[in-house]
């Protein structure tokens, strides 16, 4: 039991965070409205719901939940809307950005530092100084300056999806929306203002979109409808609901307050609920390899510089990523193995699949999640079996044991045994009388009961493969 208490800032940071959590629970929100308020302001994502969470996926609003640069950028925005009188004010311009950056601190402290929001309130804070100087490179090399002291300060970050996602939409807007912007000329100040908007979150969703294909492969074809209605009330949403939490948190938060807030979250949550309803503009299991990955974002730089200068070498470029990506689709397809046999690992049950051209056999107690092995193997066919006591194995023969039957008397001796389902032999003599070429174990065994079966096949000099240690068993037959 450790003693004492941990004074800390990042300590300090979450103590003050469960304070503000545990003040808005004692108000009368509704159960949803209450989790989207908390991942929307705190960053507290724990009390949404798996459909609901699921929704805003498929809405392609997922970002709404998750503080990260858009949350920083539209406060960033906000903030300086409020100080722009200071511009004016000679000698005490530099206030500007120091009161900015403060105030950014400051709301990361109220999300008690949560690792995203640290990211983004960093990259923003940069960008506010670039913002003051009021020229676009010093906004790009604020950005750069950013990400080189966040790697400085831990370089496992460039592995983060989060981390990815938040620069490349940042660099995106920065460099894609003012071309996007200028294609279309709105007089009108209102609609130029929607037209700003639309602008800025193509633009994002244009950098950030094959990355995101290749993690989630999944693309919600509404996502700029659920853009353009939420995000212009984004910072209403966002400033209003820091008031509310710090009006709760002196205790003097009216309920006329909390029933508009409510009733804002409610609308936006059935928005969204209906949004995501639309299963047919949902394009889900898109394959895309990391070879592919890169081809795609050498095809957009190409265009983005394209865009702003047409030549031959820019054009070159552009063939080539195009080029470099029909290599990458054929290499990919080429190294898919036409027949595949796998022992996978589950925990308390078993999963056996034969690939055979495009269809495949799943040998299983249960109905197992296999989605992302059928799309990377693109899969079109699948057939479901009971598992048998006995599987060839592109020409190898496997034993399938999970009782204790009189093995004995086999007159073919197994290259491949699998033990399923902790049956109760003697692992000594069962070795004996089979002599497999090598065993194999799956999760569906207790602990226990795999290091005694290890230690056994040591001695006899058989090799021994546990799946819940090693990953799952392939065997592979190209031609």
């Amino acid at each position: 039991k450790i003693t004492g208490e941990n004074k800390s800032l990042f300590a300090t940071a979450q103590k003050v965070r469960r304070s503000l959590l545990q003040d808005l629970q004692k108000h009368d929100f509704g159960k949803n409205e209450l989790a989207v308020f908390q991942a929307l302001v705190l960053g507290e994502k724990r009390g949404i719901s798996t459909e609901l969470y699921e929704s805003y996926a498929a809405a392609g609003a997922i970002h709404i939940l998750a503080i990260s640069g858009l949350h920083i950028g539209i406060l960033l925005l906000f903030l300086n809307f409020i100080f722009k009188p200071l511009d004016s004010k000679g000698s005490f311009r530099f206030l500007k950005p120091l009161l900015i950056i403060l105030l950014l601190w400051l709301f990361a402290l109220l999300t008690g530092f949560n690792p995203s929001v640290v990211r983004a309130v960093c990259m923003f804070s940069f960008l506010a100084v670039g913002m003051h100087l009021k020229r676009k490179t010093s906004v790009l090399n604020s950005l750069f300056l950013s990400l080189f002291f966040l790697l400085l300060v831990n370089p496992y970050y460039l592995f983060q999806v989060g981390f990815q996602l938040s620069y490349l939409a940042v660099f995106s807007i920065i460099t894609i929306q003012p071309f996007l912007y200028k294609l279309i000329e709105v007089r009108i100040k209102i609609f130029d203002y929607f037209w700003k908007l639309i602008s800025v979150s193509l633009a994002a969703q244009i950098g950030v979109l094959t990355l995101s294909i290749f993690y989630f492969h999944q693309f919600p074809g509404l996502f700029l409808l659920s853009n353009m209605v939420i995000l212009p009330f984004l910072g209403v949403l966002l400033g209003f609901g820091i008031v509310i939490i710090l009006l709760s948190s002196f205790q003097i938060l009216p309920a006329f307050l909390v029933d508009i807030y409510n009733f804002l979250l409610k609308w936006m949550n059935l928005f969204i609920q209906k949004i995501s309803s639309f299963d047919s503009f949902i394009v889900s299991e898109i394959p895309l390899s990391g070879l592919q990955l890169i081809a795609c974002y050498i095809i957009l730089i190409a265009i983005v510089l394209l865009s702003r200068k047409l030549n031959f070498g820019r054009l070159q470029l552009l063939l080539f990523a195009i080029l470099l990506f029909q290599a990458s689709t054929i290499y990919t397809k080429v190294n898919i193995p036409k027949n595949e046999s796998v022992i996978f690992n589950y925990s308390r049950q078993s999963a056996i699949t034969a690939k055979n051209g495009r269809s495949l056999t799943v040998f299983s107690d249960s109905i197992i999640n296999l989605k992302d092995y059928v799309r990377e193997m693109r899969i079109s066919e699948i057939k479901r079996k009971e598992i048998p006591s006995y599987l060839m194995f592109q020409d190898q023969l496997l034993l399938v044991v999970d009782s204790a039957k009189p093995y004995s008397r086999l007159r073919i001796k197994p290259d491949l045994v699998l033990v399923r389902k902790s049956p109760k032999i003697n692992f000594e003599r069962f070795l004996d009388s089979v002599q497999p070429g090598k065993v194999i174990v799956d999760g569906s065994n207790y602990p226990y009961l795999v290091e005694q079966w290890k230690k056994t096949s040591d001695q006899k000099n058989i090799p021994f493969h546990y799946t819940r240690e090693k990953g799952y068993y392939a065997i592979n037959k190209r031609d």
